[in-house]
């Protein structure tokens, strides 16, 4: 006779997922397709202040202005200071805010689908109005 085994259920969005070996809770993926979460002038302006933080700290480490580096997604030569490693992959602090935007909408999006996408010029998603901190 088999022993009975409680599972306690997580609180939040969970799935039960089953398989031969065990029965585990996760979260489900936040599908690419999903419709975003919406984020207000307040949550645009602590995500470009906290990368603004970057672009401080490099200056005051030394690094000039006429010092560049290459982004890997708009590949483009962009300032060096405030540039952030995000896996094997180098974003300017441009490109890194739309990425960080991305993520605090909900977007679940690698920094290599994210590199991809801005390549390809599948960058709807991800896109900025210029002169302000809302998504187009």
């Amino acid at each position: 006779m088999q022993a009975h085994q409680t599972v306690a259920k997580p609180r939040g969005p969970l799935t039960l997922l089953h398989n031969a070996a065990s029965t585990e809770w996760r979260r489900p993926a936040r599908s690419r397709l999903a419709a975003p979460r919406q984020l207000s002038e307040t949550q645009f302006a602590a995500i470009r202040a906290a990368m603004q933080l970057f672009v401080d700290d490099d200056v005051d480490r030394g690094v000039t202005p006429d010092q560049r580096l290459f982004c890997d997604a708009c590949e483009r030569v962009r300032p060096a200071a405030g540039c952030i490693q995000y896996d094997r992959y180098l974003l300017c602090n441009s490109c890194g805010i739309e990425y960080e935007v991305a993520h605090a909408r909900g977007l679940s999006v690698s920094p290599g689908q994210y590199v991809r996408d801005k390549r390809f010029g599948e960058t709807r998603e991800y896109t900025l109005d210029e002169g302000s901190d809302r998504v187009s």
